[in-house]
């Protein structure tokens, strides 16, 4: 068995790595083939991350009580029974379930300062609720836009279900917690260690390696841009399908 002397958290990893926000172009790439190195798990440990924030983590029920779980209890001490459901006029019912589990959410995905700044806000509930739905929805994104789980067209799925419908409510936007989280990890990570500008750097860096592994793009390097080179030379450190990503395996010379 082995095992590291201490192991990093997640906010370790992200800290660490937005100081290279403007560093020299090799020094980034360097930083970026560290942290995707298949053995470093980034990709598993960022994902376990949102999991545990939105579903609880049976290790630390204190530091992650889990949204959904919260969310979930809340439900259940509105609604009693399975079949109960909420009205058109249950708004504030539906938002306490809904604040619930933004509250959990919040509390492990900000930081110290954050938590404390959200703590002080004046204002009134709606509109302090107005801010929560806000500070959620920049780790909610999806591909329809961001999630605010205080909007009238949210609140509105809520009104005519029973209790059991609502538990499913509640999971849909559990997983979509979970995705959005860990996009929104993996976004910081990209925005971090690249740059738009690095596309006059990525061909001379990037395609000697692959080349070296007998792989070829049919577009030469010049005439693709810099998500494509980058997300390619990702996918190649981490040991991806590159025929996926358009290459024909050569014989190396």
């Amino acid at each position: 068995m082995t095992s590291e002397k201490k192991d990093q958290t997640v906010d370790d990893i992200v800290n660490d790595i937005v100081k290279y926000h403007g560093k020299d172009f090799e020094e980034r790439m360097k930083k970026l083939e560290e942290f995707h190195h298949p053995d470093k798990q980034h990709d598993l440990m960022f994902q376990q991350h949102a999991e545990y924030i939105v579903k609880g983590k049976p290790s630390d029920d204190k530091g992650f009580p889990g949204a959904y779980r919260v969310a979930y209890s809340k439900l259940d001490s509105v609604l009693k029974g399975r079949l109960d459901k909420f009205g058109d006029k249950d708004d504030e019912m539906i938002k306490s379930v809904l604040e619930s589990y933004v509250d959990t959410f919040l509390q492990s995905a900000l930081s110290p300062k954050q938590k404390d700044a959200l703590k002080n806000l004046k204002g009134d509930k709606e509109q302090i609720l107005k801010m929560k739905g806000k500070l959620f929805a920049i780790y909610h994104k999806t591909d329809r836009g961001t999630i605010d789980p205080f909007s009238e067209d949210f609140i509105r799925q809520f009104k005519g279900k029973t209790k059991q419908e609502s538990i499913e409510l509640l999971k849909a936007l559990a997983e979509s917690s979970i995705k959005g989280y860990t996009s929104y990890l993996n976004t910081k990570i990209y925005r971090s260690l690249t740059d738009e500008h690095d596309l006059l750097h990525l061909p001379d860096y990037v395609v000697p390696k692959m080349e070296k592994a007998g792989l070829k793009h049919p577009d030469h390097p010049l005439t693709r841009d810099h998500n494509e080179l980058i997300n390619d030379y990702i996918t190649f450190i981490k040991g991806g399908d590159m025929q996926k990503r358009g290459y024909k395996k050569e014989p190396v010379a």
